[in-house]
C-alpha cells in the first residue's frame, strides 16, 4: 500500500520497479476480473470463508465486502459498513467464520491518520446465513501501534495472531480471547528505510513453523523459524529475496514455500522461491489489468483452485499524485498448474 510514497521510496533508495530478477516466466494464464470497482475503492486484504466466499477490506469506503468469486461482474455485498474514517487493513480468520480486522482512523488517500487509534474487530458470520448480517465487535484499542497492516493466524488453538506494524517495524501478537497484546517480533529486518523510516514490515504469514515478512521499504521477503505458542522468533530472520521493489502482501504456497507476492507500484505479481528465484506471475510494469495488486490468497472451498489479487486502482501523475482510484478483484486460475 501507500503508492505515491513507495514511488519516492523507490526513487530514493535507487531501485527500480524492474529491478526484480527474473530466471523465466512462470506458466502464464488470464487474469479474471471478478469484480472491477469504480472510483475510490482501495481493496486492501482478503479472507476466504470454508465455502470459498471472499471477505474484502475496502480502504477507500471503510466497509467489508462479501465476494462470491464464481460470479463474475456482480457487485459484491457490503457485509459491514464501519463507521467514517475507519480505515481497515488486515483480516485473518481464527475459527470457522470467525474473522478479525485491524484498523485505524485516518484516510488512506492523503495518509492523514489519527495518533493512539488502532484497533481490532471480531466479525462473526456464524449466523449469517439466517440474519445475513455479521455479528460485529470492538475487541480491543491497541494505542501504542502506529499503523496496523497485515495480519495472520498464529495458533488456532489458543486464538492468537500477529499484526504488522509498518510505522513501527514491530510485529504484535494479540489473544483473541482474552484481548492481551504484546511486541513479540521487534528486529532491524522489520524496519523501513532510514529515509522513510516508517515503511517497513507489510504482509506476514504463518506457514508451517515459519513466519514470512515482506518489507515494502527495502523491496524484500525474509522469513524465520517461529513459536506457533509465543508467536516469538526460535532462530536468525533469513532473507529469500531482496530484488522485489515494493513488495507489499502475499500467500505462501504450502507445497514448497514460495511465495506468490503482490507488488504494488510494480503492477505485478510475482514468485518468489526460497533460492531466491522471482518469477512473473502477472502483469509487468506497464500493466493496466493489474493496477496496484496489495495482496494474494488461495481460494478453497468452490474457489479451491484460485489464486484471488486484490488491487488498489491506484494510477498516479509524474508528481506521484493520484489519478485513479479504482481498486478490483482478480482470479487466476492454479489448478493443475505445476505451482
Amino acid at each position: 500500500m501507500f503508492p505515491r510514497i513507495l514511488v519516492l521510496i523507490c526513487t530514493a533508495t535507487a531501485i527500480p520497479a524492474s529491478a526484480a530478477i527474473i530466471t523465466r516466466q512462470s506458466e502464464q494464464r488470464p487474469l479474471q476480473t471478478i469484480f472491477q470497482f469504480p472510483g475510490r475503492h482501495w481493496i486492501e486484504n482478503l479472507a476466504v470463508r470454508r465455502n470459498g466466499d471472499v471477505l474484502a477490506n475496502d480502504l477507500g469506503q471503510y466497509r467489508t465486502y462479501l465476494v462470491d468469486p464464481t460470479q463474475l461482474g456482480v457487485e459484491p455485498k457490503t457485509l459491514y459498513q464501519f463507521p467514517q474514517g475507519t480505515t481497515l487493513t488486515g483480516i485473518a480468520e481464527v475459527e470457522d467464520d470467525i474473522f478479525y480486522v485491524s484498523a485505524q482512523q485516518g484516510d488512506v488517500y492523503t495518509f492523514t491518520f489519527q495518533p493512539n487509534a488502532s484497533a481490532i474487530y471480531k466479525l462473526d458470520l456464524r449466523s449469517h446465513a439466517r440474519t445475513h448480517k455479521p455479528l460485529v465487535i470492538k475487541v480491543v484499542d491497541i494505542p501504542s501501534a502506529q499503523f496496523l497492516n497485515g495480519m495472520t493466524l498464529l495458533n488456532r488453538h489458543e486464538g492468537t495472531l500477529l499484526l504488522s506494524d509498518s510505522q513501527q517495524g514491530v510485529i504484535y501478537r494479540l489473544n483473541t480471547r482474552t484481548s492481551q497484546f504484546e511486541i513479540v517480533v521487534d528486529d532491524p529486518y522489520l524496519k523501513g528505510p532510514s529515509t522513510f523510516p516508517g515503511f517497513g514490515v507489510n504482509g506476514i504469514r504463518v506457514s508451517g513453523n515459519h513466519l514470512y515478512i515482506a518489507n515494502v521499504g527495502f523491496g524484500r521477503v525474509a522469513r524465520a523459524p517461529i513459536s506457533l505458542r509465543t508467536g516469538r522468533l526460535t532462530g536468525p530472520i533469513t532473507i529469500v529475496s531482496d530484488q522485489v521493489s515494493f513488495a507489499d502482501d502475499f500467500a505462501v504456497n504450502e507445497r514448497d514455500g514460495s511465495v506468490f507476492l503482490a507488488r504494488n507500484t510494480a503492477r505485478t505479481l510475482s514468485r518468489v522461491f526460497l533460492d531466491d528465484r522471482v518469477e512473473t506471475v502477472a502483469g509487468n510494469a506497464n500493466s493496466t489489468e493489474l493496477i496496484g495488486p496489495v495482496t494474494a490468497v488461495f481460494g478453497r472451498g468452490k474457489s479451491k483452485g484460485k489464486l484471488i489479487v486484490s488491487t488498489d486502482g491506484l494510477t498516479l501523475d509524474a508528481s506521484g499524485a493520484p489519478l485513479t482510484t479504482a481498486g478490483k478483484i482478480v482470479s487466476l486460475d492454479v489448478k493443475g498448474c505445476s505451482w
